[in-house]
């Protein structure tokens, strides 16, 4: 049983920089994300008619400026 702790122990620590480094880049990528929201005044108001269909929904004219492509 200590054996196997060690062992988790040790790929934790060996990992850690790489989950450091992914976490990192979600949080840069949140960031941009929410500034291009707030730069489009996207806000819930924009899903409030929300059919489901995409079809003259407010949310998904401003979406598709937020997210492009």
């Amino acid at each position: 049983m200590d054996k196997t702790l060690t062992q988790l122990a040790a790929a934790e620590q060996a990992m850690s920089p790489i989950f450091s480094k992914i976490d990192t880049q979600v949080k840069k990528n949140l960031i941009q994300i929410l500034e291009s929201f707030n730069y489009y005044r996207l806000g819930a108001h924009h899903f409030a008619s929300v059919s489901g269909y995409g079809h003259g929904d407010l949310g998904r004219q401003v979406l598709d400026q937020v997210l492009p492509g």
